[in-house]
């Protein structure tokens, strides 16, 4: 079985503060709930990265609880998933996404 090497875009990490932010607004706990989430979504990632490609030749996968989805490329030859975004699915994807 291959094992895949998650690397993530520097932007991914102020997408998560600004989810957690926000969820920490609506319920406390709400935010480490949400960080738990995409952490078990981050090891799907690792052995079966083969999610729809949605648009560019960009993969989305929806975590498991929020409704958020992580936005990402393969590298087949290297073994790697360059997560590029964490974007909720409330937003217009014609604004917000990639």
């Amino acid at each position: 079985m291959k094992i895949y090497k998650i690397q993530a875009d520097p932007r991914v990490k102020l997408d998560l503060k600004e989810a957690t932010l926000f969820l920490k607004s609506r319920r406390k706990g709400l935010d480490v709930k949400f960080l738990n989430d995409y952490k078990n979504c981050l090891i799907t990632l690792k052995t079966n990265p083969f999610f729809e490609v949605r648009y560019n030749n960009v993969r989305c996968m929806p975590l498991h609880v929020f409704k958020y989805m992580i936005h990402f490329n393969v590298d087949e030859a290297n073994n790697i998933v360059l997560i590029n975004a964490v974007i909720s699915t409330y937003l217009d994807p014609n604004n917000s996404w990639l």
